[in-house]
């Protein structure tokens, strides 16, 4: 944890999509193995009490970074 506390980020964009348009890569970097799994997630833990399900289909806020060597 302190190793990370001490680490710096560059936002390098901002861009807004569908999120049924996220890719395989983008959802193994997040730490998934399957897309059903991430679905399962989402529509678990995002969407309660907003509505923003998976079959809605919400725009979503994409943001790219580079990491800095602190």
């Amino acid at each position: 944890l302190r190793v990370w506390h001490r680490q710096h980020l560059v936002v390098t964009a901002i861009e807004r999509r569908p999120l049924k348009d996220i890719r395989n890569a983008e959802i193994e970097a997040a730490g998934y193995q399957h897309r059903a799994r991430y679905i399962e997630d989402w529509n678990r833990g995002v969407a309660i009490g907003g509505g923003l399900t998976w079959s809605t289909n919400p725009g979503v806020a994409v943001i790219h970074f580079r990491h800095v060597p602190g």
